[in-house]
């Protein structure tokens, strides 16, 4: 199966998720602009890949549709909800210790931004550097958000979906348990 970008968390989840008595999937990691190429001259037939690459490909390959949101597919595996932990905001743990009030207002901020483009994602897309709309254009990234999962929960309160998530993205021997101290905490 064809995977883009390279790198794509979505490859050990999958791997981790597929029913045990099916074989393994064979990954093919490929640029964005090379999976394009590949489904418009046939080469390939399926590709794991993000949004707002999903909508590229299906606005721009009429036969093309979408044919499961892994994120839906990682809910019902879990049993929890349809979603995963893929973006983060590091902070060095000096600084948190030193600076905790900017910490959690930083946090406060990215909240309270969150609830505003949840309800109404269209509000992001005025903030785009005009250099993204030469990759993306504006109506498509519009369509995107229809299917793209924008929620920002704190560290602390989904630590055990990130602890779960990071196991199975993690190679078997390479394997230890997220510790508490990973996520901030005010």
């Amino acid at each position: 199966m064809a995977v883009a970008p390279p790198g794509s968390p979505a490859v050990p989840i999958l791997d981790h998720i597929r029913s045990t008595d099916q074989p393994p999937i064979s990954f093919s990691l490929l640029e964005p602009q090379l999976v394009f190429t590949k489904f418009i001259k046939g080469d390939i037939a399926a590709a794991l890949v993000p949004e707002p690459l999903v909508t590229i490909l299906v606005s721009k390959i009429p036969d093309l549709t979408v044919g499961e949101n892994l994120e839906k597919v990682y809910g019902l595996y879990t049993g929890g909800p349809a979603r995963m932990p893929i973006a983060g905001m590091a902070v060095h743990k000096e600084r948190a210790r030193k600076h905790p009030e900017l910490i959690a207002f930083i946090v406060e901020q990215v909240l309270a931004s969150a609830d505003i483009l949840a309800r109404d994602p269209g509000r992001g897309i005025e903030n785009l550097p005009p250099s993204f709309e030469s990759f993306v254009p504006r109506d498509l990234v519009i369509e995107s958000l229809v299917r793209d999962l924008f929620l920002v929960e704190k560290s602390w309160t989904v630590r055990n979906e990130i602890r779960q998530y990071m196991s199975y993205c993690t190679a078997p021997d390479k394997k230890e348990p997220v510790p508490d101290g990973f996520f901030w905490r005010q």
